[in-house]
């Protein structure tokens, strides 16, 4: 008798907690149309105290937003709705309210890459706590926002290097989900891939007082690395490649080319961060130079 009455409870909670959420939003609801807006603000302050930590339903806190739209409380509304779009950056408006579309819109705008960045920063960290699946299909949401970034006034379109970073990790947790799934046989490891390598440096570059200097000239000391961090492998198997960067006189990466390839999944993000290093430069009778260098790679188990 006791295990049917708890089946008999489980079944009915979840109806029982949609019924008394459909009852709070039509009484909200009725206040509203009935321009009662101080007891709107109430009602849905009353259903946001009792469960502190649960997210307010998108309906409910619509109709706080319009409430406070119509008393004219704008820096409360843009509360309202920033909660809204942060809460899901999709959300679109069910009020047929001009000035609420209008504040919609344009808080999106400004708002997107924010919620981008912070979508992102999420998924970086299920990637860094190795949770590859959950990591994949957030990176494809994140992808999905930057492709739908809305366009207007104050609106950040240069999304095109976190985007390149997106798919990288994206593509590395699918192929740590794949490789976790099974092992594949040697012969089915992906082959690198063939990437054209930089042209030589010309007569006219050698005879430029910003000459390209290399491992080959006599008289120069190498730079030394300051940061030099490699993005993490977390796929099967074990790859190679090679890696040249031009390092400027002031210690940057000036050009970073796979001279070959380590694996389809990791190519961009390490050029990615490549670009990112910061040595001491080079130098040659005391003066700093440009300097060619070349990087072994060794990637993974």
């Amino acid at each position: 008798m006791m295990n049917t009455v708890l089946i008999v409870f489980v079944l009915v909670a979840p109806a029982t907690q949609a019924r008394v959420a459909d009852d709070a939003l039509t009484r909200v609801k009725a206040l509203y149309d009935s321009a009662a807006y101080d007891d709107v603000l109430a009602a849905i302050g009353e259903i946001d105290a009792a469960k502190p930590d649960a997210l307010l339903p998108a309906e409910l806190n619509e109709y706080r937003g319009l409430t406070l739209l119509a008393l004219n409380r704008r820096p409360d509304v843009e509360r309202v709705i920033t909660a809204l779009l942060e809460q899901n950056p999709r959300y679109q408006p069910t009020a047929q309210t001009p000035r609420w579309h209008t504040m919609v819109e344009h808080l999106r705008v400004q708002l997107w890459p924010k919620i981008v960045r912070v979508r992102y920063a999420e998924a970086k960290k299920e990637y860094d706590s190795k949770s590859y699946d959950a990591a994949e299909r957030s990176f494809d949401d994140v992808l999905e926002l930057i492709a739908r970034a809305p366009q207007g006034e104050g609106s950040d379109p240069t999304f095109s290097d976190l985007e390149m970073l997106v798919r990288g990790f994206r593509d590395l947790s699918h192929s740590a989900v794949a490789a976790a799934a099974a092992v594949p046989a040697q012969s089915q490891v992906p082959q690198p891939a063939t990437i054209p390598t930089a042209p030589p440096a010309t007569a006219a570059e050698a005879a430029d007082p910003r000459r390209l200097y290399t491992n080959r000239d006599d008289g120069v000391l190498p730079p030394v690395s300051i940061k030099q961090e490699l993005p993490r492998w977390p796929g099967g198997g074990q790859f190679t490649g090679e890696l040249e960067i031009v390092i400027d006189e002031s210690g940057r990466v000036e050009r970073a080319t796979l001279r070959r390839a380590v694996h389809p999944a990791y190519n961009n993000l390490l050029l990615h961060a490549a670009r990112q290093w910061q040595f001491q430069p080079a130098t040659r009778d005391g003066k700093p130079v440009r300097y060619a260098k070349i990087i072994k790679l060794d990637v993974g188990k």
